[in-house]
Parts: C-alpha cells; sequence; structure tokens
C-alpha cells in the first residue's frame, strides 16, 4: 500500500524525509509558494525526474520559462502564486535563467498547488496524512506577534485555510506543527478554535509540546504538535515521546568543532561583539573551560535578549546565518554553514549535495530555519504502529 501525504506549507519536505526514513511507501500532493522551496523539495526527493526536466527545458529562453510560468502559475488577474521571499507574491515572473529553469523543472516534477487560499481538495481521494506547518512567526515573541486571528490577513492567519482543507477532504490523520507561541494566552483561542472545527468532523486530539532534546537531539527547537485522528485505530498519545527516555546525542558528532566555519565581521556589527561577549561570560559563569570546551550560541539577539552559550546542544535555528560555535580546538568564533544548519535539522546527509547548487545558502538557512526536526517527525508517525502496513 501507499500513503496519500499531503504537506501543507511543506518547505523542503521533512515530513517526507521521515517516510524516507522509516521506509513507508508514499505519494506526496505538496501547497507550497517558496520559489526555493519548491525547487528543494524537487531536487531531493524526486532529483531524478527532476534533473531529467531540467534537461529538457534547457534549450528555452529566460522569457520563454517565465511565460511558461506566467500561464500556469498565476492568478486570474494574473498575479503570480509564486514568491520569492515566503511573505509576498511576485509581482511578475522575471526570474534569471538559471531560477526559472530549476523552478520549471520543479513544477513539472512535483504536484505542487501553490497557493493555499485558492486550492480545493474536495475532488481529491481522501488522504492518509496531512501534515501542516502553517506560518508561525505572527504566533512568535521571536517574529511580530501579530496573531492568527481569522480574517486578520497575517501569514499565520491560514491556519483557517488549512480548517477550510481538512472540511474538504477530512484525511484520517491531521498534524499541526507550530511555534509554542502559539499557546500563549494572547494566541490559545485559534489553537482552540482549529481543534474545535476538527472536532465537530469527527476528530480527536492529542497535544503536546515536543523539542529536539526530548528525543535525545541536539538543537531544542520546542514546537507544538496537535495529532488528531477519525479512526481508532489510528489513535496515539503525544505525551508517550515525553515519556520514553532516548540517548543523547553528542553535538560533536554533528558539528566539526575541529575546524572553524565562516568568519565572524566583529569589527563591523555592535550587536555581534555584544553577544559574544555575554555568551562567552555565560560560558564561564557555568565553569566551562576555553582550552577544552565547545559552545554555541546567537550572534544576531537583539539588546533585550543577550546571548548566552549552550554547551553540547544548540538554541533553536533561525532563518539566517547568525548561530556561532567557539571551538575549543581552533580558539576561533565562527558562524555555522549552511551544510551545518541541515545537519542540525536532522536532514539526511546524502541528500545535502542534491540541493546544495540548485538554491544559494541563503535560501538554505532560509528552508533549514523554517522546517521541522525530522527526528521529532519520526518519532510522532512511529508511534502509529499502523502505518506499518505501508
Amino acid at each position: 500500500m501507499t500513503l496519500k501525504l499531503l504537506e501543507g506549507f511543506a518547505g523542503i519536505g521533512a515530513v517526507a524525509f521521515a517516510l524516507e526514513e522509516l521506509g513507508i511507501d508514499y505519494s506526496s500532493d505538496i501547497i507550497e509558494w517558496n520559489i526555493y522551496s519548491t525547487i528543494a523539495y524537487a531536487a531531493v526527493h524526486h532529483n531524478d525526474e527532476y534533473l531529467k526536466n531540467k534537461r529538457k527545458n534547457e534549450t528555452l529562453t529566460s522569457k520563454e520559462l517565465n511565460q511558461y510560468l506566467s500561464d500556469n502559475y498565476s492568478k486570474e488577474d494574473g498575479t503570480p502564486l509564486f514568491s520569492a521571499t515566503g511573505k509576498e507574491p511576485l509581482c511578475k515572473y522575471r526570474l534569471t535563467h538559471n531560477v526559472a529553469l530549476n523552478l520549471v523543472a520543479a513544477v513539472q516534477t512535483v504536484n505542487n498547488s501553490v497557493d493555499i487560499s485558492t486550492v480545493s481538495i474536495k475532488d481529491k481521494e481522501q488522504y492518509d496524512l496531512f501534515w501542516h506547518s502553517s506560518p508561525c512567526q505572527n504566533f512568535s515573541l521571536a517574529g511580530n506577534n501579530k496573531g492568527g486571528d481569522e480574517g486578520s490577513g497575517t501569514s499565520s492567519s491560514l491556519l483557517y485555510e488549512s480548517i477550510r482543507l481538512i472540511k474538504e477532504n477530512t484525511p484520517k490523520i491531521v498534524i499541526w506543527e507550530n511555534v509554542k507561541g502559539a499557546l500563549a494566552k494572547k494566541h490559545v483561542h485559534n489553537v482552540e478554535k482549529y481543534k474545535d472545527e476538527l472536532s465537530k468532523l469527527g476528530y480527536k486530539h492529542s497535544t503536546e509540546v515536543i523539542s529536539g532534546d526530548d528525543v535525545g537531539w541536539v538543537q531544542l527547537r520546542p514546537r507544538v504538535f496537535i495529532y488528531s485522528y477519525l479512526e481508532e485505530e489510528n489513535e496515539i498519545n503525544l505525551i508517550d515521546i515525553l515519556k520514553h527516555q532516548y540517548n543523547k546525542v553528542k553535538l560533536e558528532k554533528v558539528i566539526d568543532f575541529s575546524k572553524d566555519s565562516i568568519k565572524i565581521p566583529f569589527e563591523t556589527s555592535s550587536v555581534v561583539v555584544r553577544n559574544s561577549k555575554y555568551a562567552r561570560e555565560s560560558f564561564l559563569k557555568k565553569g566551562y573551560d576555553l582550552e577544552t570546551d565547545n559552545y554555541v550560541y546567537d550572534s544576531g539577539l537583539s539588546p533585550s535578549r543577550p546571548s548566552r552559550a549552550y554547551v553540547g546542544k544548540t538554541p533553536t535555528l533561525l532563518t539566517s546565518k547568525r548561530i556561532a560555535k567557539y571551538s575549543a580546538e581552533t580558539k576561533t568564533e565562527t558562524l555555522l554553514t549552511a551544510r551545518e544548519y541541515w545537519s542540525l535539522m536532522s536532514f539526511p546527509a546524502d541528500k545535502y549535495d542534491l540541493v546544495n547548487g540548485e538554491i544559494n545558502d541563503v535560501h538554505l538557512y532560509k528552508i533549514c530555519g523554517n522546517s521541522v526536526l525530522v527526528l521529532v517527525i519520526k518519532e510522532i508517525l512511529k508511534l502509529n504502529k499502523m502505518l506499518d502496513k505501508f
């Protein structure tokens, strides 16, 4: 049997990574409007077909490639469906040749509905799993904290588009992931309304905040997960993950502290200098030794949140190149590379080279910072023994 998956706000496809690593046969549809995430998804999950489509389109000009996108991925008023930033749609398809070539190949490879506000799935066969990680910044203290009320126009309010799709198709299992700030007093009414709307359809729920540390991983990344199911055979309790004792992965197995990464421009940023100072001070106050111990810190925090050192683990990755490491061996502080971000997200190491070069590092940092830990997804899915039939 083949599991029918719909990934909403799919990103690079962390859920697909988890299914692949668990050996679960699946077919996927995605909803993702970011150009670079769409390219990355095709490149890592369907590389042979993606490269075949690139070769097929190599003779097309930039104008022809952009026209193809305009003809096939625009709203009725001509507005492009795709976004280059993940915040607003393109004004017009004027992509460079390489980006246009890669995006055309990607959309010819993966079934991507692009814009969740315009797609309908009522005529689709019932999905086995709908995983949706709606935008988190409006629920996040690190973001703008504007909230996600229905009709507010914030990106986090797209959660209500997910509800619409669930009503259309009633997938057997629905999993929603977001920042734990969604449970804050200011925002939790949206979470409760989401659960209430699904309950009316017959869903039951299990809700927990799960961190990477809870499954033995080195990146903290606490996130709220709501697992909703229709049939009793798919019932699980997410608290079982928190009750389980996992072997702890050593940070040095994930990040190579024996060599430096990317030089930090201390001389050009007072913020970076301040955070370096605070991180080192917190490291020493904890009794660690600069001669023998490594640490990681966020070099980009604002003055209201001074940086601190993390030993044996890392803070939650954000969407830019700002997490730094101190190496006791080289006695140097350097910024983590996109490959190191990739590793910290527990993405498959052998998949990195499939996407490196298809999109640049700026977009890889963003994709990693917006994604879900593959290890956590795997632990959630492993709780459902019924998935073994796929």
